[in-house]
Formats: structure tokens, sequence, C-alpha cells
């Protein structure tokens, strides 16, 4: 199916404000080197992405050289498919290494990755600079730990719905920065999502998706609901760009709600008072 108009954004986030301005122990910055074992185009243009969203955080960034008091951070990939991501070094001016980021690239569009496009490179590297910028300024006294991730598998769609809904929700929350597990932990939050497409009505079936974020104690800690007419039948096979658009819709949502809570305060074991957000996802028509 073809989209005749743009397609409804419900979780689409506006940033306001910023982060408080934090300051490098000494003058030298960081300086960003290309990205290692990863397409070339996509090496300089994440390494100049990581320079600019490091450089937003009010740390000294580029991807010239340095001086004597210099960071250095070197990113590289490492392994591949389901478990590939990125692993980011930050040398100390002496050479040695101050610690390590890890961020999850687990799905990302094959095509937009090979061709470095731009604000892929750009998201990519905002999400992993907050955690960079914590190694070289420490990290902030109330830094929220976000729980893992587990996504179970969805029920109730017809055709090849919850294969693909559940596979492109795992792709966009790691395109987040949210961490996933392959199998429910005992200190990780589980997502479960269901589906149910009423009956045809002139040409028409409402699909309403609901997707509940659980503590380990199966305790609901929020739930992200979705619900829009689809042409009837057209669920019956490949969900086709419909599961992408819903899971990018589920995955902002989440994003939020689990970014919400106060995890150090509450924990997976202890999430305190549910939350609930709500909203509807437009399949292309």
């Amino acid at each position: 199916m073809v989209a005749c108009q743009p397609v409804p954004q419900p979780f689409s986030h506006t940033e306001t404000g910023r982060t408080a301005t934090l300051d490098l122990p000494d003058s030298g910055g960081i300086v960003v080197l290309e990205v290692a074992e990863v397409p070339a185009l996509t090496s300089k243009a994440l390494a100049q992405a990581m320079a600019a969203a490091l450089a937003e955080r009010n740390i000294p960034a580029g991807t010239g050289s340095g001086n004597r008091k210099s960071h250095f951070l070197q990113g590289g990939m490492v392994g591949d498919g389901h478990n590939g991501a990125i692993v980011w070094t930050l040398y100390d001016p002496r050479g040695e290494i101050v610690d390590t980021v890890r961020q999850s690239i687990e799905g990302l569009p094959l095509a937009e990755w090979v061709g470095a496009e731009p604000n892929l490179m750009r998201r990519l590297a905002r999400q992993a600079a907050p955690g960079i910028a914590a190694l070289i300024q420490g990290a902030a006294p109330n830094e929220n730990l976000i729980p893992t991730l587990y996504v179970a598998e969805v029920t109730g769609a017809p055709g090849l719905g919850n294969r693909q809904l559940r596979n492109a929700l795992r792709r966009h929350l790691g395109t987040a920065g949210l961490h996933l597990s392959g199998e429910p932990g005992t200190d990780s939050l589980t997502i479960v999502g269901s589906v149910s497409v009423g009956p045809a009505s002139g040409g028409r079936q409402q699909a309403t998706l609901e997707w509940r974020v659980l503590d380990n104690r199966n305790v609901e800690v929020g739930k992200i609901a979705q619900s829009n007419p689809v042409a009837a039948g057209s669920l019956n096979g490949s969900w086709g760009a419909i599961a992408g658009i819903a899971a990018q819709g589920a995955a902002e949502g989440i994003n939020a709600l689990v970014r919400r809570v106060d995890w150090n305060g509450a924990t997976a074991t202890d999430p305190g008072p549910a939350s609930t957000a709500s909203g509807a996802t437009a399949p292309p028509r």
C-alpha cells in the first residue's frame, strides 16, 4: 500500500532545553578517530557525527589532530547480525584505556548504514555521546540506569504480523539506545505485545496494538496503546511497512516510558507506581 498523506507521529518528541553544561577536566578535548571495521563512508561520517554530538554536550571534540592533553576516542564494530555493536573506547593522553561504551546496532537498515545516511549517523552519535561524556567528566550522581529489555513473542496478529512486529520493535528499541536481552532475566523488563483486528466494515478493519512493560514479578510498569483503521484483509499476509511504522511508534513510547521511571529509587524489582502512555500510529493508507 502507498501512503496518500503524511504519517502522523504521535510519539515524536521535541527537544526543549539542554543538559546542564559539563566541563572537561582539562583543555585537551577529544580527538575522534575514524571507526574501525565498518564501511569506508560510515567510518568517516560516524566519527564526524560523534565529534559534533560531543560538542553539543559542551565537550571540545574534533576529528583532526590533538595535543599532549587530548583524549582519543576510537569506535570499532564487533559481532554481526543480532549481536552487532559499536564499542567506543576512550583513551587518556598517555594512551591508556579510560573505559568503553557499547552501542547496539542490531537491525539497522543496511543501505543507510553502508551509505552513511546523515540522519542515521547523527542519531547513532547522539545516542552514544552521553555515555562517552560521562567517562571523561564523571557520571552524574543521579544517573538513571535503565534495565535491559526483553521483547516477548507478540500474539494475536493475523498473517506474519507477530514475527514482523517483534523483529521491528527490537530493531527500533536498539536504535533508541536501549539494551536488549535474548531472554527474560531477574534484572530485566519484559515487553508483551498483543494485537486484535476487528471485523471488516465498509472495506476497513480496526487494528489495535497493546504493548505492556512488565517487571520480573509480572507487575505492569506502563503500557503503550495504538489503534488505527486499515484496509480490510491487508494484514492477512505480510504486514510490510505497517509493522515498521507501528513498531517505531511503540518504541518511541516505550523509550519515553522507561526513561521517565527513576530506576535508582525504583528498580525492576520495585518499579513503583505504574504509568500509562497511549496514542495511535497511523499505518499507510
